[in-house]
């Protein structure tokens, strides 16, 4: 495989799918390099599509995984948000499965273990499945027992082996990277006992949509799942959805309960018929949905540059250097305008953003910015950010937290 290939069918059902939008081409949103890196990174296609049959929202480009995640910088641990959530998350399962003494719980894509250290602290049994080399060590250093490997044959013939099968199966902001669902759902089966559960967390699509969450759409992220593809893909493998939980993560996502068929352990329809009814009422599977969706984004960007034509003397700066903004800037046309990205992750600093070089530093040492402008990129988090370093953003002439009708924020 190349960088990426072009699908031309659903990766569900193989069934026919309609172009929805076309997003400006972005770089690999998480491919921040070094300066003696030289490497001219590709722009890539993204456009996103819907399935007539199963309706799972999906884009197009596929890119070579290996590319993604070898040198993969991203760390749950560095998220504003994710702890506290995570420690909630493992509470919610642990009761609402009455999970004993031991039961194994195994995370695909398990990352720096912040949440199956919460299992642990329950006396589960623990084993996280993560693809970055680097961050399975560090895991692994940190109490998380961490398998250095993607998540397929190799990976679950050895995880039978040295541990049996798991109560839980947990897969949390991954499932939406996969490219092979209907591979991996085989692969989850295998390794799950006959009364386990798999659990999936992933952005609402839904959510996506009622939020503006736009820039959730990038390479890494193959689909945004909904109820009804979910359906789909536990009737085509003998699986049921019993429960459904929503989350205020990653601008809104749905946690899916599903496990075999035939057992009969813990439902809750009330969940997925309250679901359902929404996605009827607001009718996430039209077209049309997705041409105001995207109507009130461009909006948002014409709002936004009237406003820096304006004042076109002023130096301009961004808050945030994730492949969310990374994807904003690019479909807002800003690469070429910010001078610097300024970010709290130590990992970040000192790098430059992909393709277009932008440098990632502290705003702790920039203070003295009164002919500037900072667009807070990572704007779902911009009260956060605004407590966090308010007498430094009061040095800036303006403070903008972009997809809120273009508000400038008084300080």
């Amino acid at each position: 495989m190349s960088l990426f290939k072009t699908i031309k069918k659903c990766r569900i059902c193989k069934g026919k799918i309609k172009h929805l939008y076309k997003y400006k081409s972005t770089p690999l949103g998480e491919d921040f390099v070094k300066k003696t890196d030289k490497r001219k990174q590709q722009l890539i296609p993204l456009n996103l599509f819907i399935c007539k049959k199963c309706y799972l929202v999906q884009i197009a480009e596929i890119v070579n995984p290996n590319l993604i995640y070898e040198n993969y910088l991203y760390e749950t641990k560095t998220s504003i948000t994710l702890d506290e959530h995570f420690k909630s998350y493992a509470s919610k399962v642990i009761k609402n499965l009455n999970l004993k003494k031991n039961d194994l719980i195994v995370d695909i894509g398990s990352n720096d273990g912040s949440l199956l250290k919460y299992f642990k602290k329950n006396n589960c049994n623990v084993v996280g499945i993560e693809p970055a080399k680097h961050i399975a060590i560090e895991a692994t250093r940190n109490g998380i027992l961490t398998i250095n490997s993607f998540f397929n044959k190799d990976c679950v013939k050895n995880l039978k082996k040295k541990f049996g099968k798991a109560k839980v199966v947990t897969a949390n902001n991954v499932f939406a990277n996969i490219e092979n669902l209907n591979e991996w759902i085989k692969l989850i089966k295998l390794i799950l006992k006959d009364d386990g559960y798999f659990i999936l967390e992933s952005f609402y699509l839904g959510d996506l949509i009622k939020n503006k969450v736009f820039d959730f759409i990038y390479h890494e992220h193959h689909s945004a799942f909904s109820l009804k593809p979910i359906n789909f893909l536990c009737d085509k493998h003998d699986l049921k959805l019993i429960h459904v939980e929503q989350s205020v993560s990653k601008g809104g996502s749905l946690r899916y309960y599903i496990c075999n068929k035939n057992f009969n352990g813990f439902l809750n329809l009330y969940s997925i018929n309250k679901f359902k009814l929404r996605e009827k009422n607001e009718k996430i599977y039209y077209k049309s949905t997705y041409d105001k969706f995207f109507d009130k984004i461009e909006k948002e960007n014409k709002n936004l540059h009237d406003f820096l034509k304006k004042n076109n003397e002023l130096n301009i700066f961004g808050f945030g250097a994730s492949i969310t903004c990374i994807t904003l800037i690019y479909q807002f046309s800003l690469q070429k305008k910010i001078k610097i990205l300024f970010d709290d992750n130590q990992i970040k600093q000192k790098l430059l953003s992909p393709r277009d070089r932008i440098p990632i530093k502290s705003l702790m040492n920039n203070k003295n910015q009164k002919n500037s402008i900072l667009l807070i990129l990572a704007w779902r988090y911009s009260d956060l950010i605004i407590k966090r370093h308010k007498k430094i953003l009061k040095n800036f002439r303006y403070v903008i937290q972009l997809m809120t009708k273009f508000k400038k924020i008084k300080i």
